[in-house]
């Protein structure tokens, strides 16, 4: 999922692995969606703001896992 988001982001931004955070809330609460969030570490935080909202989406069937990210123009 976090390589989606990158080659979603790129070459806007370089995210790493680190500045990516994914919560997905399951059965709890049916109503949310999953929400894939960009925190920039260090001197780029002000690269926030140069990528708009993630949109994800996350699919699995056995051993295998699909992701799509959508970055929205800020």
């Amino acid at each position: 999922m976090k390589e989606a988001a990158y080659k979603a982001m790129y070459p806007t931004v370089r995210p790493t692995w680190k500045e990516l955070t994914y919560e997905s809330f399951g059965r709890l609460h049916a109503k949310s969606k999953p929400q894939l969030q960009y925190n920039p570490l260090g001197p780029f935080s002000s690269q926030s703001d140069a990528v708009g909202k993630l949109h994800v989406s996350v699919s699995h069937d056995g051993e295998y896992i699909a992701a799509t990210v959508i970055a929205e123009n800020p």
